[in-house]
């Protein structure tokens, strides 16, 4: 299958998510355990003995670093915007995620506040992506294609920066011994 052969379309992404649930917890009141904890910005702020999402889903930061754009792979609480696809069999939300990502500086840009900025729902609801045409068959098969290529090339990327950390460790070793 061609990529010219795919009609592509514009969409709302309220008109193709389902928002997943999103509670912030002070941080007196977390229970340490083994779930990530999503609040805002580009790692997550802690861990919580309960979750409130089941993964293989989407995060972007509502503040701090707000419009950050971030796949969760696995269970984990969230207090930003999560974001399933209406429709795995029509959109993989891993596709929808490669879209939002590659459109995260947008939604950095839309942020308002100064000191710290904000990205809310209603921005959200009203950016538009193009997508391949969610009803045309083939469209899904395109879009298992690209999830396989840019999960080989993130895990390679994955892989790469553990080799470099590994190296800096083994850097800093030697510095540590001959000059501590």
């Amino acid at each position: 299958m061609e990529l010219k052969e795919i009609v592509w379309k514009e969409y709302k992404i309220k008109d193709i998510v389902k928002y997943g649930k999103s509670k912030n917890i002070p941080a007196k009141n977390r229970v340490f355990g083994k779930y990530e904890f999503w609040q805002g910005g580009t790692s997550n702020s802690g861990y919580h003995n309960e979750y409130n999402n089941l993964g293989k889903s989407i995060t972007i930061s509502g503040g701090g670093s707000s419009g950050y754009v971030h796949w969760q792979e696995n269970k984990f609480w969230g207090s930003c915007h999560v974001l399933y696809s209406f429709d795995e069999t029509k959109l993989p939300t891993k596709f929808l995620y490669h879209v939002l990502k590659w459109n995260e500086h947008y939604f950095k840009l839309m942020s308002t506040g100064t000191a710290i900025t904000h990205f809310n729902k209603w921005q959200l609801d009203s950016y538009k992506i193009k997508l391949p045409d969610l009803e045309n068959s083939n469209s899904l098969k395109l879009m298992n294609q690209v999830i396989e290529k840019l999960d080989n090339i993130t895990n390679s990327i994955i892989e790469s920066k553990n080799v470099i950390n590994q190296f800096q460790n083994s850097y800093n070793g030697i510095l540590k011994k001959y000059f501590e």
